[in-house]
């Protein structure tokens, strides 16, 4: 479970390059759900695809938390970003195996508000 303990970590950071920079704030609302099944999505949050982590960062960033944040993630490691183009908003039951052929090297994955 290691791996799914740093993947988390980066995660709940928007550590999204894997360097230990953070690029969110306290108090920031996430959705996180894994591939084990162990948190699940939560269906009609209001929340939108984010990315998806293992434990380097982010291997798929479709969007970041604070649109301020993306000059700088384009600058530090643009290769991770890359728009998802589905919508998994509606049925979470297809969700994650979507999310799993976007980005079959993720754990974990993450919803959160545009802010």
């Amino acid at each position: 479970m290691r791996d799914f303990h740093q993947a988390c970590t980066r995660m709940v950071r928007a550590d999204y390059c894997g360097t230990g920079v953070a690029h969110t704030q306290e108090g920031t609302q996430i959705d996180v759900y894994d591939q084990l099944g162990i948190q699940k999505r939560v269906n009609n949050s209001g929340m939108t695809f984010e990315a998806a982590w293992n434990p380097n960062g982010a291997v798929a960033i479709n969007r970041t938390r604070f649109s301020k944040t993306l000059a700088q993630i384009q600058q530090d490691c643009p290769e991770r970003l890359r728009p998802f183009q589905s919508d998994i908003d509606r049925d979470s039951s297809k969700a994650l195996s979507k999310l799993q052929q976007y980005a079959p090297k993720a754990i974990v994955f993450n919803d959160s508000f545009l802010n």
